[in-house]
């Protein structure tokens, strides 16, 4: 049995919510760090820069890692989403007498060093005990903030993995295997912040450079697009070799 304060029962009731949106249907650290992100980005920017941290650098990799995340099925009505290991053995740390709230929750998770949240702060030189003291901080504050976007970027940055993933097949089905750089998702991103849709960049700039590069390459060889004038091969593609 869980003993968890309100406080700490809310917050994973907002993670739910944001895995439910994201396609994913199950709810793990991923889903509880995004909920305490999503709650003040001006007040987690300043607790991540007073630990050392970049937020737009944190959250860039945090939306890297989750977008590759594969979606599940919604369980029945009624039923909980299913919860991962290491969150549930988390949770499990409350007890009756003292009920687990939110910084207690975020410092079991920052000591685990396999989950996502101790693995993306120490790849930046962070200290996950330390980050996680200070989040926990905010997370009682934010009680009446209006939110930030981070939500609005990760579905945006979904949608473009799933259309990617869906280029894929396509391609596949025509007996080409497309390779793509994770870089690019940052790339659909910028783009549809500047005022394109994820249809339009698709349409009319990726298909286009991509179709013409098929064109001028023989099957069974090797090219790649610099998407945006950009140095970095975002696209490799490999032709069916000529029987």
């Amino acid at each position: 049995m869980q003993h968890l304060t309100d406080q700490t029962f809310a917050l994973l009731k907002r993670a739910a919510a944001l895995s439910t949106e994201l396609g994913h249907n199950y709810l793990g650290v991923e889903h509880v760090l995004l909920a305490v992100l999503n709650r003040d980005e001006t007040g987690n920017a300043r607790a991540l820069k007073a630990a050392g941290v970049q937020f737009d650098v944190f959250v860039s990799r945090l939306r890297d890692e989750i977008v590759c995340y594969p979606r599940i099925p919604e369980p029945p009505d009624g039923a909980d989403l299913p919860v991962t290991p290491r969150l549930r053995a988390a949770l499990e740390t409350g007890t009756a007498d003292r009920p687990l709230d939110s910084a207690a929750l975020l410092e079991r998770l920052a000591h685990d060093s396999r989950s996502l949240f101790a693995r993306l702060t120490v790849g930046m030189g962070g200290d996950p005990a330390e980050i996680a003291h200070r989040l926990a901080g905010s997370v009682g504050a934010a009680a009446s903030s209006s939110g930030s976007n981070l939500m609005s970027t990760m579905s945006i940055a979904m949608y473009g993995q799933h259309m990617l993933d869906n280029l894929v097949e396509e391609l596949r089905g025509q007996g080409y295997e497309l390779r793509v750089d994770s870089a690019i998702v940052g790339w659909l991103l910028i783009h549809e912040l500047d005022g394109q849709t994820l249809n339009q960049i698709f349409d009319e700039d990726l298909r286009p450079r991509l179709e013409a590069a098929m064109q001028a390459y023989p099957p069974g060889s090797v090219f790649a697009l610099s998407l945006a004038g950009s140095r970095v091969d975002l696209l490799i593609v490999k032709g069916k070799p000529e029987d």
